[in-house]
């Protein structure tokens, strides 16, 4: 091989690695990080919206705090009543537990 055909193999082969790193990094940018930066922006705002609405509000209170025992513990009152339901499904029933083997033997009242 003439030093003319190694010098020109080694341009065309360079040419086509730097082609190949900025074919790839292009796509990358726009077909992988583009859409990924707009889903996180959009999940942002979401967040944001969230965290405005009162039910949703984020609240650090350390007023609940308390020492016991020589540890810290969240003190929480939790104010929710038990629902009283007026139409009670059939799920809701009493499941009556299975008797054992010597239950049955020695229980025979039932």
């Amino acid at each position: 091989m003439k030093l003319t055909n190694r010098i020109e193999n080694g341009i065309i082969a360079a040419t086509a690695m730097i082609l190949t790193v900025v074919i790839f990094g292009l796509y990358n940018h726009f077909f992988v990080l583009k859409p990924l930066q707009n889903e996180l922006k959009a999940q942002r705002e979401a967040i944001i919206h969230l965290a405005e609405i009162p039910k949703y509000s984020i609240d650090n209170d350390f007023g609940k705090m308390k020492t016991r025992d020589g540890k810290v513990v969240l003190d929480l009152d939790n104010e929710m009543d038990a629902q009283e339901l007026h139409n009670p499904s059939k799920k809701s029933k009493k499941i009556l537990s299975k008797k054992t083997f010597w239950e049955r033997i020695f229980n025979s009242k039932d």
